[in-house]
């Protein structure tokens, strides 16, 4: 059973950012299943790994689209994004040398930070990039 699934509320309305969005779910419950599963640390940091660098990539097309709009709350979308990237990485690098398990308590957290950044700031972000020709 999954943990989190797509529905229409996380729905931005731009293909490609729903589409990435829709990726990030499905990382997040590969790496629930893993963890629930036990499938071991080898297959669970793959899928760790890929997580954090579909992150990575995802938050750069957000910005590119930024830059291309003049969104004007870039500075503190993107904070988010920073922070984000540093505590996974960090995750992944204690994870990486055996100082750190997937538990429930991470994968709480990336549902929870994932649902609330797309319902609260991505969906702000909708408007100035669909003026801007995103669709």
């Amino acid at each position: 059973m999954p943990i989190m699934s797509w529905n229409s509320t996380l729905a931005t309305g731009i293909a490609s950012i729903d589409a990435q969005h829709q990726q990030l779910v499905v990382y997040v419950n590969d790496l629930y299943d893993a963890m629930t599963q036990k499938k071991g640390r080898e297959v669970t940091g793959k899928i760790l790994t890929q997580l954090v660098d579909y992150t990575v990539k995802h938050f750069a097309h957000e910005e590119q689209w930024f830059a291309k709009a003049g969104y004007p709350d870039t500075q503190a979308h993107v904070k988010e994004h920073v922070d984000l990237t540093n505590q996974v990485k960090a995750f992944g690098a204690a994870f990486a040398s055996g100082k750190a398990t997937v538990d429930s308590e991470l994968m709480n957290f990336l549902r929870s930070w994932l649902m609330n950044h797309i319902m609260k700031s991505d969906k702000k972000y909708v408007a100035s990039l669909k003026a801007a020709g995103a669709s």
